[in-house]
């Protein structure tokens, strides 16, 4: 759940990674320009899509008819049955709809974490610059150190390019040949086919 919008990126951005760096800035750019465009022709798409019915009792409760699924959308409480408006904290599509035949901002919906005041906190923190190493003063104690490489040998060939899988992740099972299910090989297989 946290690394999926990582792992998405990385993924898409494969090839380009070996690009200079402007060339790659500019890959990612036109990259995220389009799906910027995808995903807005998606929203205005779904929105003639939903079938929207508010509640009469309480304010900010609404139900989306999908096609065969019904999702409750609670904009009070900025919540969606299909938990896209809870874990990313900005509006799911059922709830962009509502906002949207209601005429109201969306962005007022969004979580406070989006919002250009924050973006600028993050990085108002100082780096502070450094001198040329001639003129860095050093304490005796630590001129005196020896820095060792790590220990460990570096494996022939080129480094990977895919991410290892984590142990909790899906993996594939072996399929036998003989009797085709899964969990074991041909090897190691007792069933005998008829």
């Amino acid at each position: 759940m946290t690394s999926n919008i990582a792992e998405s990126l990385n993924a898409a951005i494969k090839a380009a990674r070996e690009l200079p760096i402007t060339t790659l800035l500019e890959s990612l750019r036109r990259l995220m320009q389009e799906w910027s465009y995808a995903n807005r022709n998606i929203i205005f798409k779904n929105e003639g899509k939903f079938s929207i019915t508010a509640s009469t009792s309480v304010r900010g409760l609404h139900s989306v008819e999908d096609g065969d699924k019904t999702f409750i959308v609670k904009l009070n409480e900025r919540t969606c049955t299909c938990c896209r408006f809870q874990l990313d904290e900005m509006p799911c599509p059922h709830a962009i709809a509502i906002l949207s035949k209601l005429h109201q901002e969306l962005y007022q919906y969004c979580s406070d974490f989006f919002t250009k005041e924050n973006m600028l906190a993050t990085y108002e923190g100082v780096v502070y610059p450094m001198p040329s190493q001639n003129n860095w003063d050093l304490p005796a104690n630590v001129e005196s150190m020896e820095v060792l490489p790590p220990i460990g040998a570096i494996p022939a060939g080129r480094p990977k390019k895919r991410r290892i899988t984590r142990p909790n992740e899906i993996k594939k099972t072996n399929q036998c040949g003989r009797c085709k299910q899964r969990g074991h090989n041909k090897k190691t297989c007792k069933n005998i086919p008829k």
